[in-house]
């Protein structure tokens, strides 16, 4: 389940600021059960993402905005996005409903941290993401 953004907001100020560059190298057993989220603040809205692997093999997304005119948060999702796979030597292939597929060689062992402070932990990360990402969203691991 979606995390309230205001959540969000409070984790990720306190992880970057006390965390900065979190992770390991390490490959880890499964995404199963994994989340992370970014946070995009824009001049209507606050827009937090938050993406989680569900141990039944789909990607969920819930998305919150906070609106900055007064208007009441609104939650969206969640909401099927992906399905994941796992291979028998530990890679992960991300199979996204609307954009191309993307593979991990093996699954990043996160930390609380940053997900691109992770070597190879934005994988399986989407074009949508990314973009989020290049517009100035923050975020990372979530657990």
């Amino acid at each position: 389940m979606m995390t309230s953004i205001k959540s969000v907001r409070t984790g990720a100020l306190a992880l970057f600021m006390s965390l900065g560059a979190g992770g390991a190298a390490l490959a880890e057993g499964s995404p199963a059960g994994q989340a992370f989220f970014w946070e995009l603040v824009d001049t209507s809205a606050t827009i937090g993402q938050h993406y989680t692997f569900e141990p039944d093999g789909s990607v969920t997304q819930q998305t919150t905005y906070i609106f900055n005119d007064g208007r009441p948060e609104q939650d969206v999702g969640p909401s099927y996005v992906a399905g994941w796979s796992q291979d028998g030597d530990g890679g992960v292939t991300v199979e996204w409903a609307d954009e191309p597929s993307q593979h991990c060689v093996a699954w990043p062992a996160y930390t609380q941290g940053p997900v691109d402070a992770v070597p190879d932990g934005d994988c399986w990360l989407s074009e949508q993401i990314r973009n989020l990402i290049r517009e100035g969203a923050v975020g990372g691991y979530d657990g």
